[in-house]
C-alpha cells in the first residue's frame, strides 16, 4: 500500500491543486507564447522562462526557447494539458482519504491504515486529466525539472538536459517510450519515482550522480546497463519494487487495463452497503528484468531490494561498497561471482536465491544476516576470515558447499547450514555454541571439530547419517537429540571431549 500510494502521490497532489486553485501555480502572471502551445512565466533575475504548462495535444518536439526566452526550468505537472472536474470532493473524506488505481480508473477511498473505513461517508467525484504528446525534449539551458514535469508523456523518446542540476519526484514517471537520457552535468540525487516504469529505457549513464533515490527506476523493463561512477548510495527498491494494492470488492469488476495514452479518469462511488466492505491485497513486483551490468564503483551502500529479482544481472562493480541491506540482490539468478573487497555487512536475504553464484571474495565481511545466501546452490567454498556474526539459515540449502572457513565466528545459529548435502568436514575451533538444526540433513558430513563448543542445541546434527566423529569441549552441554541417537550408540561413532 505504501509503495502504491507513493507512485501516484504526484497525481494526488495535482488533484487537490486543480480543485482548490484552478491553476497550477498561484501568485504568478502566466504568458502564452506566440504559437499558443505553451504557457510560461519570465524569471526577472535572468530573463529566462519557466515552462508552466504544455497547451496542446499535438505531437511536438519541445523547443528550447519561448519568444526569445531560454527555458531554464520545467514546472511541476507541466505535462498536464487539461483537467475537467465534474463533481467536487466532499469534506467528509477527511485526511484519511487515499487513492487506488484499477486500470485507467483511480478510486478515492477513505482509509485507516490498511483497512477500509466503512464508517466514513463520502460523495462522488470525477476528474479527467489529459497529458501532453511530446516526442523529444532538448533543453540545453534547463537547470531544473519539477515534480511530475513530464509525467505520462507516453510518446517521449529522447531527453537531452545537459545543464540540468535538479530533478524531482516523478519527473519522467510512466514515459513508456523513453529510450535516451542525456544528463551529463547532473551531479545531484535522482529522486523517488523519477524514471519509474520507463519501460523502453535501455541504458542509463549519469557520470556525476551522487545518490540514486528509492524506487527511482522500478519497472524499467528494457534496462540492460547502468553506470553511475560517482554514486555513493542506492535507495531501497531503486530497481525493483513490490507494490501492495488494496482492492475493494465493490470495484473489482472494473478489471485490469493499461493506462491509455491521453486520459486518466478519477472517480469514486457512494457506499450503499458498508457491511460488505471486504477487500484484499495484491502484490505486484516492478523489476528491471533485462538489467545485465551495474557500474557503481564508488557506491558505499545498497539499500533494501535495490536490485531484487534482476534475473539477468551478471556484472556487478561495487568495489567500494561497505554495506548491502536486506533483499538487495535477492533472486539475481545470473550473478556468478561476488568480488566486494570493502564489504563489511550483508543484510537478511541479501543474496538469497542467487542460484548461479559460485565465487565469493569478501575478505572484510563481518556480518551476514538471516537467510543471506539461502538457496545459493553452487557455492562450494566459504572463506570469510573476518566474519564474527552469522544469521539463522544463512547458508541453508547451499547443496554444493564443501568447505567452511570462518575462524573468528563463535556462534553457529539455527539452521545455518541445513541441507548442505556435500559438506564432509567442519573445522571451527573458535565456535562456542551451535544452534538448533544447524547441520540438519548434511547427509555426507563425517567429521566436526568444534573443540571450544560449550553448547550443542536441539537436533543440531539431525539426519547426518554419515557422521563419525565430533570433537567438543569437555564442559559442553548436549541438548535433546543434538547428536543423532543411532550414531550416539554406534561403535562407528566417536565423541571426543577436550
Amino acid at each position: 500500500m505504501k509503495a502504491f500510494k507513493k507512485s501516484i502521490s504526484v497525481l494526488l497532489a495535482l488533484t487537490f491543486t486543480c480543485l482548490s486553485t484552478g491553476n497550477i501555480r498561484a501568485n504568478i502572471t502566466p504568458k502564452t507564447d506566440t504559437s499558443k502551445k505553451f504557457i510560461y512565466m519570465i524569471n526577472s533575475s535572468d530573463d529566462s522562462a519557466t515552462l508552466l504548462r504544455i497547451n496542446t495535444f499535438e505531437a511536438i518536439n519541445l523547443p528550447a526557447i519561448l519568444d526569445g526566452h531560454n527555458i531554464s526550468e520545467v514546472a511541476s505537472e507541466a505535462s498536464l494539458v487539461a483537467s475537467k472536474t465534474n463533481r467536487h470532493i466532499s469534506e467528509n473524506l477527511g485526511t484519511g482519504a487515499i487513492m487506488m488505481m484499477i486500470g485507467a480508473t483511480i478510486i478515492l477511498l477513505p482509509m485507516i491504515g490498511f483497512m477500509y473505513d466503512a464508517g466514513s461517508p463520502f460523495k462522488k467525484v470525477e476528474l479527467e486529466l489529459k497529458f501532453a504528446n511530446i516526442t523529444s525534449v532538448n533543453l540545453p539551458y534547463c537547470e531544473k525539472v519539477g515534480e511530475g514535469g513530464f509525467l505520462l508523456c507516453k510518446n517521449l523518446q529522447i531527453v537531452s538536459l545537459p545543464e540540468c542540476t535538479v530533478l524531482s519526484n516523478s519527473s519522467f514517471e510512466l514515459c513508456d517510450n523513453l529510450k535516451i537520457v542525456n544528463l551529463d552535468k547532473f551531479a545531484g540525487d535522482i529522486p523517488e519515482n523519477c524514471f519509474r516504469n520507463c519501460s523502453k529505457l535501455e541504458e542509463v549513464n549519469i557520470p556525476n550522480c551522487r545518490n540514486i533515490g528509492k524506487e527511482s527506476f522500478p519497472g524499467c523493463k528494457s534496462l540492460k546497463k547502468i553506470s553511475f561512477p560517482q554514486c555513493l548510495s542506492v535507495g531501497s527498491g531503486a530497481f525493483c519494487n513490490v507494490t501492495e494494492r488494496f482492492w475493494h470488492t465493490r470495484v473489482s469488476k472494473i478489471g485490469y487495463k493499461n493506462l491509455n495514452n491521453a486520459v486518466i479518469k478519477w472517480t469514486d462511488y457512494e457506499d450503499k452497503s458498508p457491511d460488505k466492505n471486504i477487500g484484499w491485497f495484491e502484490n505486484r513486483r516492478e523489476t528491471c528484468p533485462l538489467l545485465e551490468e551495474v557500474n557503481l564503483p564508488n557506491c558505499k551502500e545498497l539499500s533494501s531490494s535495490a536490485f531484487m529479482k534482476c534475473e539477468k544481472l551478471k556484472t556487478l562493480n561495487l568495489d567500494n561498497c561497505e554495506k548491502i541491506d536486506s533483499t538487495a540482490l535477492w533472486g539475481c539468478t545470473s550473478l556468478e561471482s561476488l568480488n566486494l573487497p570493502q564489504l563489511t555487512s550483508l543484510g537478511n536475504h541479501a543474496l538469497r536465491k542467487c542460484k548461479s553464484l559460485k565465487e565469493l571474495n569478501l575478505p572484510k565481511l563481518e556480518l551476514i544476516g538471516e537467510s543471506c545466501f539461502r538457496d545459493c546452490t553452487l557455492i562450494e567454498n566459504l572463506k570469510l576470515p573476518n566474519l564474527t556474526q552469522l544469521g539463522a539459515s544463512a547458508f541453508e540449502n547451499c547443496e554444493n558447499l564443501k568447505e567452511i572457513h570462518i575462524p573468528k565466528c563463535t556462534h553457529i545459529p539455527d539452521f545455518a547450514f541445513k541441507n548442505c548435502k556435500n559438506l564432509k568436514s567442519v573445522h571451527l575451533p573458535e565456535i562456542k555454541e551451535v544452534g538448533e538444526y544447524a547441520f540438519e540433513n548434511c547427509e555426507n558430513l563425517e567429521e566436526v571439530y568444534i573443540s571450544k563448543c560449550t553448547k550443542l542445541s536441539k537436533e543440531t546434527f539431525k539426519n547426518c547419517s554419515k557422521l563419525k566423529k565430533v570433537t567438543i569441549s569437555s564442559s559442553c552441554e548436549i541438548q535433546h537429540l543434538a547428536l543423532p541417537y543411532d550414531k550416539f550408540l554406534s561403535k562407528d561413532f566417536e565423541l571426543i571431549k577436550n
